[in-house]
Order: C-alpha cells, then sequence, then structure tokens
C-alpha cells in the first residue's frame, strides 16, 4: 500500500484532473470512483490515527503510577486548603470561590487600579 502522503497526492492530481473538464465522461467517472476509494481509505486512515491521539492524551501520566515514598507528594497534589498569605484578601476570596468570578461586581482590575481595592483598606 502507498503511503498516506502518496494517496493525498494521487487524489489531488485526480481532482485537478476533474476540474479542468478536459476529460472525456467515461474516463471522469473512472477517476472520480477512484477518487472516491482514495478519500475514503484516507478518511479511514485518518479515523484510526486521530483515535489512537486520543487514547494516548487520555491516558494518565505514567508518573501517577508510581508509588510514592513515605511523606512524598506530587507537586499537583500539595496541599490547597491553607489560604496563600502572598495573595492580597480579595484575591484569596476568589481563589475560594472560583465561581465568584461569574457573577457581577468588583473584579481584577484591582492590581491596575489599586485604589479601587476597597477589601485592603
Amino acid at each position: 500500500m502507498k503511503s498516506f502522503e502518496e494517496r493525498l497526492n494521487r487524489l489531488e492530481e485526480l481532482s485537478e484532473k476533474l476540474k479542468t473538464g478536459n476529460v472525456p465522461l467515461a474516463e471522469s467517472v473512472t477517476v472520480f470512483e477512484e477518487g472516491i476509494t482514495l478519500a475514503r481509505s484516507l478518511e479511514k486512515e485518518l479515523a484510526e490515527i486521530e483515535r489512537k491521539v486520543e487514547i494516548l492524551v487520555n491516558t494518565p501520566d505514567l508518573e501517577a503510577e508510581v508509588p510514592l515514598k513515605r511523606g512524598e507528594t506530587r507537586p499537583e497534589e500539595s496541599d490547597t486548603s491553607q489560604p496563600d498569605s502572598s495573595l492580597k484578601a480579595s484575591d484569596r476570596e476568589r481563589a475560594a470561590d472560583p465561581g465568584a468570578s461569574d457573577r457581577i461586581g468588583p473584579g481584577p482590575a484591582l492590581e491596575l487600579f489599586p485604589e479601587l481595592d476597597k477589601d485592603e483598606q
């Protein structure tokens, strides 16, 4: 079987041949049939590749399967239950309530306009 790229190039050649309009009707049908066959095989191969990529993307990280030593944690498992003292009070509130940004009210413009941050006064 020819490579994906070779078959794609052949499909493009067939398409161009049909676009010129200089092909007799009987030959046009034959060219069209070959093009349809190529297009279907390319589409099938692309679907298989897409499925493989999706499996790879959704496969759990191998690092997560390695057992940890006693007291060891992964970076994404660090304790986030305690507020970060380096954050401003309004930032800590937004971090504690992720849906808060969906509601109307004071927003993140405070970094640009600190005088608007009434919580810090």
